[in-house]
């Protein structure tokens, strides 16, 4: 966990958010992230069995990566509506029981975290995406995989 957070702390690592938080026009919450959500990304981490120094260097040689973060956060963005195909015929939400968001708070640092982890692997070793997905229990984990494949293959 040290580790991520001197990782979240870098200069490498910050450079990067701003390059996002600029572009994107977020707030970010400048503090360190609670120790759950910084256990949350060690155990990414341990799950996609690859270094921190993996992480820097992909940040330092490739540019895409912020577009990347970029197009992901804009795909999602646009695409949060809630499914009601999700639910079995008859058990759809009523638009009383849709989500309402009552308050957008500021992203912690450590959001692109997960990101970069994904990116890593649509770059250097795509065929184990889904691996990586399934090992951290991501729900609709081929599904997810596609969305990610074709967000990265408009870059």
């Amino acid at each position: 966990m040290d580790e991520i957070k001197k990782f979240i702390e870098s200069e490498i690592y910050n450079e990067l958010l701003n390059k996002v938080r600029m572009q994107v026009k977020i707030e970010v919450n400048e503090l360190l992230p609670p120790i759950v959500l910084l256990n949350h990304d060690a155990s990414l981490l341990k799950a996609a069995k690859i270094t921190i120094g993996e992480i820097s260097d992909l940040i330092s040689k490739d540019d895409k990566v912020s577009q990347f973060i970029i197009a992901k956060m804009t795909f999602y963005e646009t695409h949060k509506e809630v499914d009601n195909n999700e639910y079995p015929e008859g058990e759809e939400l009523e638009d009383d029981e849709l989500p309402v968001v009552k308050k957008t708070l500021p992203y912690y640092k450590n959001f692109m975290f997960g990101f970069l982890l994904e990116y890593y692997f649509l770059k250097n070793r795509p065929s184990e995406l889904i691996s990586y997905l399934k090992a951290t229990k991501m729900p609709h984990a081929k599904k997810y995989e596609n969305e990610l494949k074709e967000i990265h293959n408009k870059l």
